[in-house]
């Protein structure tokens, strides 16, 4: 209230028609934000959960709309190229290399010391030793349940198995699922077939 009343306290004591039009203005924002915020206020009181609402809120309130410019070329070897596939190859190989680039320029910024790598010096900070993790096997509900819980969509990885399809035969195969999450589990070991992703590089 003390924000609307400094202004009105200013606009009755006043004779400008510059500030009587600002006055004015100034209140219909105001009132406009009010009533959004009394929307909002309905909205999360009614939601079940309001962590999730939110956070929907802020995201709507503070929304950007990305920038829609598209890259027509770029820069290799000092020449600039304008062919689609030199332009995904030149980020491609950017993006493979990066990695193993960062470590050399690091190993080479910071050489190894007589006392050992960063890991063996962080080791020895510790006077106990970490402590045994026990990971308990799933049931064959369990994956039922996960799997039920999983929206329905198209969307699918390199194997083009879609939770659309796999939902209805869950049942079905819920035994061998139960019994490769236990393996893995029990010998810490992930099996290379689940590891390949499938990434498409957005022109």
């Amino acid at each position: 209230m003390y924000k609307q009343k400094e202004p009105f306290l200013i606009f009755r004591n006043s004779n400008d028609p510059n500030f009587t039009k600002y006055y004015n203005r100034y209140c219909r924002i105001l009132t406009n934000v009010i009533k959004i915020a009394k929307n909002y206020n309905n909205i999360l009181t009614c939601s079940d959960n309001k962590n999730k609402t939110t956070w929907n809120i802020i995201k709507h309130t503070s929304y950007i709309k990305p920038n829609s410019q598209k890259i027509t070329s770029i820069n290799v070897d000092c020449n600039a190229s304008f062919d689609c596939q030199i332009i995904v190859e030149t980020f491609n190989k950017y993006m493979v290399s990066v990695v193993q680039n960062a470590h050399v320029n690091n190993h080479n910024a910071n050489p190894p010391s007589n006392h050992g790598n960063t890991i063996t010096n962080l080791l020895k900070l510790f006077n106990q030793p970490f402590p045994t993790i026990n990971l308990n096997g799933v049931s064959s509900k369990e994956i039922e349940d996960i799997t039920k819980s999983l929206k329905i969509k198209n969307s699918h990885g390199y194997d083009g198995i879609t939770t659309k399809l796999s939902s209805p035969i869950m049942h079905y195969i819920s035994s061998p699922q139960t019994y490769i999450c236990n393996r893995m589990l029990s010998s810490g070991i992930f099996p290379t077939r689940l590891k390949f992703p499938e990434v498409k590089p957005i022109f």
